[in-house]
């Protein structure tokens, strides 16, 4: 996969969760405030939007499959051996969040303003501008305390339906 994806981030934990992602590292979670059945509508709206651009396909039986350049991106998040968060302030200003995962030799960096999200395959540029950008200022990354780093054993995944309800 070599394009960026757009999502929104229902879009997004929706498609980990169909993956079987249990945990997703460096999301907020973006059906906050949702009872069951609010979930359960934002996830129906999610999947749908999802199918009409041709990023998802929808069975009969209720189940969802995403298409192969969609579940490469979102799986690399969803499994991460290595993940690193940017959150931060430049002049006032708050830069988007920002995630660069790692999990074998893929790499994705998640690039998030508001509710979209865009997923570059190969890791992208976004943080290291950044940081060049801190750097190049005469701090470092540690000081001026918006970087995070983690390494994960591995993310478990669990089934669609249960991956949701942890979500």
């Amino acid at each position: 996969m070599d394009e960026k994806v757009k999502l929104s981030a229902r879009e997004f934990a929706v498609t980990a969760a169909a993956l079987g992602a249990g945990v997703l590292y460096g999301i907020r979670d973006p059906f906050f405030g949702l009872d069951s059945g609010g979930i359960a509508m934002a996830r129906q709206t999610a999947e749908e939007s999802l199918a009409k651009r041709g990023l998802l396909s929808m069975e009969f039986d209720g189940s969802v499959t995403p298409s192969p350049e969609l579940a490469q991106a979102v799986g690399v998040c969803a499994a991460c051996r290595r993940y690193t968060v940017l959150d931060g302030v430049d002049r006032g200003a708050e830069l988007p969040h920002a995630c660069l995962y790692e999990a074998g030799d893929y790499s994705v960096q998640l690039v998030q303003t508001g509710d979209d999200m865009e997923l570059t395959p190969g890791g992208g540029d976004y943080i290291g501008e950044q940081l060049e950008t801190v750097l190049a200022d005469g701090g470092t990354a540690e000081q001026e305390g918006f970087l995070t780093y983690g390494v994960l054993a591995a993310v478990q995944g669990l089934p669609a339906d249960k991956g949701l309800e942890k979500l």
